[in-house]
């Protein structure tokens, strides 16, 4: 758990402090992807 957290707490840390725009980019294509995968799940 406290690994966990702690793995929590540094990825927040880097979106917080330095927002690249591939790692934006990439992100986002994570996002779009599992939401499609819900849409078209039916």
């Amino acid at each position: 758990m406290i690994g966990l957290r702690s793995k929590i707490k540094w990825h927040s840390g880097i979106c917080r402090e330095r927002v690249i725009l591939g790692d934006f980019v990439i992100c986002l294509n994570v996002l779009l992807q599992s939401v499609a995968k819900l849409h078209f799940k039916r």
